[in-house]
C-alpha cells in the first residue's frame, strides 16, 4: 500500500490541480442532466485515449446528424461525456491495489518509450455488418498502426506482469451507439443504405495522443459514469509552446470528469 501511495501521490496532485483550475472555462460542456444513481459498486476499471475538446465537438455533431437519420430505430446513443478510444478493459481486477500499481507502473514504463503521435478518426462503420448492425463507431484512420503498437507492447508488460483480464483483439475505434433491437426490422432498410454510404468518405478530426488514462466506470440505470484514476504521459520531447495546445486539461478530458473528479479513494495516506 505504501508503493501505491507513493505512486500516486507522485503524479496525481499535478494532474488534479491542472484539472480543476479548468474548471470554470469547462462548464459550458458538462452534461446538463442529473447523474443517475449507481447500480453496482464494484470498480471497474478501463484504459483509453480522450479525443480533445475540438474532436469531442465535431463528433457530437455527428451523433446528432445521425439521430436525425436513423429516428425509429432503437440505438442507445452514448453520451459526449463518454466518447473515447479504449485500449483495455481490466473488468473488476484492479479493484486489489497491488494490481493498481503493476497496470499503472507498466503505463508509465511503456509510454516514456513513445513519443506522440497524430492520429484520426473517420468512416462511419457498424459491427458486425450493416445488415444486422450492434453497434455503430468511427473508425480510427491515419495513426492506427501507432496506436495498435502501443497497446501490443502495453498487453505484453501487464501479461508479463500477471494481470490476466487483457482483451486479446483491438481495433481502434469510437463507439456512437449501440442497437436496442436485436433484430433489425425491414423499416430501417432505407435508413441503413443511407448511413453506410453517406458517410464512407468522412474525416471527423486529427489530433496529437499525448495521454493515456486509466478510469473507472460506474454502472447506472442509465449509463455508465467514468471518472479518471491515473494519467500517464507519452515522452513529450516538443517545444512547450506547442504542446501546450494538447496537454490542457479541457481540451483532454471529457465533459463528465469535471463534475466527477478523480477517484483516488483507493490512494489516500
Amino acid at each position: 500500500m505504501n508503493h501505491l501511495n507513493k505512486l500516486f501521490s507522485r503524479r496525481i496532485p499535478s494532474f488534479t490541480s491542472t484539472f480543476f483550475r479548468h474548471t470554470k472555462s469547462f462548464s459550458q460542456h458538462l452534461p446538463t442532466e442529473p447523474l443517475s444513481e449507481p447500480i453496482l459498486t464494484t470498480p471497474r476499471h478501463f484504459v483509453a485515449v480522450l479525443p480533445p475538446i475540438q474532436v469531442l465537438d465535431k463528433l457530437e455533431e455527428l451523433r446528432e446528424e445521425l439521430k436525425k437519420k436513423a429516428e425509429g430505430c432503437r440505438i442507445k446513443w452514448v453520451p459526449r461525456e463518454n466518447l473515447h478510444i479504449r485500449l483495455n478493459f481490466f473488468g473488476n481486477e484492479l479493484a486489489k491495489d497491488s494490481n493498481m500499481l503493476k497496470a499503472c507502473q507498466t503505463l508509465d514504463k511503456v509510454l516514456s518509450n513513445v513519443v506522440p503521435f497524430e492520429i484520426d478518426i473517420k468512416e462511419l462503420k457498424a459491427f458486425p455488418k450493416w445488415d444486422k448492425p450492434r453497434t455503430l463507431y468511427l473508425e480510427v484512420g491515419n495513426g492506427r498502426d501507432k496506436l495498435k503498437k502501443l497497446v501490443k507492447d502495453l498487453k505484453t508488460e501487464w501479461k508479463e506482469q500477471n494481470l490476466t483480464n487483457i482483451e486479446e483483439s483491438f481495433s481502434p475505434h469510437v463507439c456512437l451507439g449501440i442497437w436496442d433491437d436485436i433484430y433489425v426490422k425491414s423499416s430501417q432498410g432505407d435508413i441503413l443504405k443511407v448511413l453506410s454510404t453517406k458517410y464512407l468518405d468522412l474525416t471527423i478530426g486529427t489530433f496529437l495522443v499525448t495521454d493515456v488514462l486509466l478510469l473507472n466506470s460506474e454502472l447506472t440505470s442509465t449509463t455508465p459514469i467514468y471518472s479518471p484514476v491515473y494519467l500517464s504521459r507519452l515522452n513529450i520531447k516538443e517545444p512547450v509552446k506547442r504542446r501546450a495546445r494538447y496537454r490542457s486539461a479541457p481540451q483532454f478530458m471529457g465533459a463528465g470528469f469535471v463534475q466527477q473528479g478523480v477517484q483516488n479513494h483507493q490512494i489516500q495516506k
